[in-house]
């Protein structure tokens, strides 16, 4: 996931460049997870609210903490519903819906 660096909102699938905005830090809190970009203060998160999201609805930057509930092998649901962070938005449980975590020194 690459935090554009054309708006610094826009999450975007992009080519690995090892920038500090492709760098992900997940935080662990009680019920879940907050997911900050290294390259700038924003977190993961959606556009509009959490309660209406769904298909088609945009993963963007927030300087707002967005809680997700699970982080799993890798795979990215939103805390309040069944909503996954999606590179292509074409089926529920596919390979498009599963991400690799790498660890990075920054």
């Amino acid at each position: 996931m690459d935090l554009s660096g054309g708006n610094n909102y826009s999450i975007i699938g992009y080519h690995d460049h090892n920038g500090p905005n492709q760098a992900w830090i997940f935080q662990q809190e009680d019920n879940g997870w907050f997911i900050k970009s290294v390259g700038a203060d924003k977190y993961l998160g959606i556009e509009g609210d959490a309660e209406d999201a769904g298909n088609g609805t945009k993963v963007v930057a927030s300087s707002t903490p967005l809680q997700v509930g699970r982080v799993s092998g890798i795979r990215i649901l939103l805390h309040v519903k069944k909503f996954s962070v999606d590179l292509l938005w074409s089926r529920w449980h596919g390979a498009n819906q599963i991400w690799a975590l790498v660890e990075r020194n920054w």
